[in-house]
């Protein structure tokens, strides 16, 4: 990819899992399927990398709709791809997207259904067999950003989301 090679340009090493060495461990994105909003998200063996202003700047031009360009820092010893950690470099942290005609704000750690397609029809289907009306109180438990219970939100009076993981919300 053209992001892959603006790193190879600035002498950034590859991560190997067998030896530990290496900063450039993953490249994440998030694309708005709806907004064509793009996040930029490189997870680094490190801190931070050489140049990180430049290389962002230089991600930013490749496509007008990048929003953003964040460094994720995972120093672990393991082949979970995201670490605890976001820092932006350039822009915003989050893309906006669409899912049942509602427009959500997503975080590079946020949990997203990766097909929009499927999860409107599974959301839609689970209200209709649930009977949600005007009147109703619908309780979002586990509920992240909030996709479910936001998207239920034309059919109940009232939408409790409940989590306990403050970075989901």
């Amino acid at each position: 990819s053209k992001i892959v090679a603006i790193l190879n340009n600035h002498n950034l090493q590859a991560y190997n899992e067998q030896t530990g060495k290496g900063l450039d461990r993953h490249l994440y994105m998030r694309i708005g399927e709806i907004t064509g909003e793009i996040l930029v998200c490189l997870v680094v063996n490190g801190k931070d990398i050489p140049a990180e202003e430049r290389i962002a700047r230089e991600i930013k031009a490749l496509d007008d709709n990048i929003v953003g360009v964040l460094l994720n820092s995972n120093e672990k010893n393991t082949n979970v791809v995201l670490g605890k950690g976001f820092r932006i470099l350039l822009g915003r942290d989050f893309i906006c997207d669409v899912l049942c005609g509602k427009m959500f704000r997503i975080h590079a750690s946020a949990f997203w259904q990766v097909n929009r397609k499927a999860a409107e029809l599974l959301y839609n289907t689970g209200f209709d067999m649930a009977d949600i009306k005007k009147g109703d109180t619908v309780a979002d438990l586990y509920c992240g950003i909030g996709s479910i219970g936001i998207s239920a939100s034309d059919r109940a009076s009232r939408i409790f989301g409940v989590e306990i993981v403050n970075d989901a919300v």
